[in-house]
């Protein structure tokens, strides 16, 4: 945790210096919609694994055409089949908000599998270490009471010191609190008792969306792959 929170202080120190550049960016930036289309699907019968998507923009589609491009679907894809997803992300989202409003929406049926990914709003919008990990806790109790039996799995934070969108030395900065982010989740990951996949993924300039901040449908597809192998470890 000190190496987290050499990151943040880090961080911290570069903020005066940033800020403007910060707010210049956020009154510019476009902002995409979450992906249409229902956000249930299954991938072959019978329906033998269920996986459930939580989280922010990622788990809503930004970035993809479409819902059945979204990461759930496609690590349901790429899992056997007989798999069906349930993708609950919405756009900006928080991991409190992930936690008090997302899920009173989980299914009836429980999950055998839940794929997380949360954090990046969180940074963006200053929220402490100390409430991202609450935020990850209350999301551990709601689950285990809906499915106990679910293999939860957080993804880290993406490498948003590679994000084309972000101006230097914005980007910088913002990148030494996603290091702090990263490790401080996978410190939480550990505690609640989860399944950790480190955000090494980083997509290529020409695989990015539009805003230059989320990845197009086709990097979708490979960090898909990479989730769903490393999900079928035992």
């Amino acid at each position: 945790m000190l190496k987290a929170r050499w990151h943040a202080g880090v961080f911290w120190l570069a903020f005066p210096l940033v800020l403007p550049q910060a707010l210049w960016l956020r009154h510019r930036t476009r902002t995409l919609p979450g992906a249409p289309g229902p956000g249930l699907g299954q991938e072959g019968t019978p329906v033998t694994r269920r996986i459930l998507g939580l989280g922010d923009s990622i788990i809503d589609g930004v970035g993809t055409p479409h819902r059945s491009r979204s990461l759930t679907a496609q690590v349901a894809r790429h899992l056997a089949s007989g798999t069906s997803w349930h993708a609950l992300g919405r756009s900006g989202y928080r991991t409190w908000q992930t936690a008090s409003r997302l899920l009173p929406e989980l299914g009836p049926e429980p999950y055998d599998l839940v794929v997380i990914s949360t954090g990046v709003n969180d940074i963006t919008g200053l929220v402490s270490m100390k409430r991202f990990a609450a935020g990850l806790a209350r999301i551990d109790h709601v689950l285990r009471q809906h499915s106990p039996q679910a293999s939860i799995l957080l993804l880290g934070v993406p490498a948003m010191w590679h994000f084309p969108a972000l101006p230097q030395p914005l980007r910088w900065a913002i990148g030494q609190r996603a290091r702090a982010f990263q490790l401080a989740g996978q410190i939480a990951a550990e505690r609640l008792g989860w399944r950790f996949l480190a955000s090494d993924f980083v997509p290529q300039p020409a695989e990015f969306a539009d805003d230059g901040y989320h990845p197009n449908a086709e990097a979708v597809s490979r960090w898909a792959e990479d989730i769903a192998a490393f999900a079928a470890l035992p």
